[in-house]
């Protein structure tokens, strides 16, 4: 029995953004590459890395993880991600149908969890906060 997960919606969701905004979309022939998906914008290749989640922390924090976990040679193994990797991470929350982009890095390795929060938190903190509006597809889109 085939079974669809949230991360087919997401890279379903990504496609259609990504071609909507005219883009080529190319998908690896195997799943064994580092990214799902290459898209083609202004004569330039982007190697694209979904992450969906399904939850929403304290009704106003996406957490995406970005790493992946696979289990070789009798043990589960979590690697992270680098600009060797990847170039841009499409960011879907099934929940609430956000879809965003991250480029971020911290030396040449990106972070292992992106929380996007959809609003300030209680305390006013805005220093190392990632607000969902900054961060929205349409937003990010303009920097490719």
């Amino acid at each position: 029995m085939n079974t669809i997960t949230i991360g087919d919606i997401g890279e379903a969701v990504a496609i259609t953004e990504f071609t909507k905004k005219g883009c080529i979309i190319s998908k690896p022939l195997s799943g064994n590459a580092r990214y799902d998906l290459i898209i083609e914008y202004k004569s330039k290749l982007y190697r694209v890395q979904v992450k969906t989640t399904n939850d929403i922390k304290e009704e106003t924090k996406m957490i995406f993880s970005t790493k992946t976990t696979n289990y070789n040679k009798g043990s589960w193994q979590s690697v992270g991600y680098s600009s060797d990797d990847v170039d841009i991470f499409f960011l879907y929350c099934l929940k609430n149908n956000w879809c965003g982009l991250y480029f971020g890095e911290e030396n040449g390795d990106f972070v292992k969890e992106i929380t996007i929060r959809t609003q300030l938190p209680k305390n006013n903190q805005s220093r190392k906060i990632r607000l969902a509006d900054e961060y929205a597809f349409e937003n990010q889109f303009l920097k490719l």
